[in-house]
């Protein structure tokens, strides 16, 4: 967590107030409300007229799609990453078998 951050923090989640306290030490809480509230905004100025139940689940479906993102980016950078790492060691091999 970083040194500026607070033990615990704050969250509005659609008019309830939650307080996070970091459980793990690699979870910035500073970060992770600051990506909450930015979902929270994009959803109430998009749907403000639905009730807050269904602002409550496209909530958690632009999350959840964001998180599906992010394991697909992940995976075809472990794979990309994998590729050139076996080429170079293909290289290295056939250097030090010469």
């Amino acid at each position: 967590m970083s040194d500026h951050c607070p033990a615990t923090v704050r969250l509005d989640f659609f008019g309830q107030i939650y307080e996070l306290k970091a459980d793990d030490s690699e979870v910035d809480m500073c970060a992770l409300v600051d990506y909450l509230n930015r979902k929270i905004d994009e959803i109430e100025a998009g749907h403000s007229q639905l009730l807050p139940h269904k602002r409550v689940v496209l909530a958690f479906l632009s999350i959840g799609k964001d998180y599906i993102a992010t394991q697909k980016k992940l995976t075809d950078l472990e794979k990309a990453y994998s590729s050139q790492v076996n080429k170079l060691v293909s290289k290295i091999d056939s250097v030090i078998a010469v």
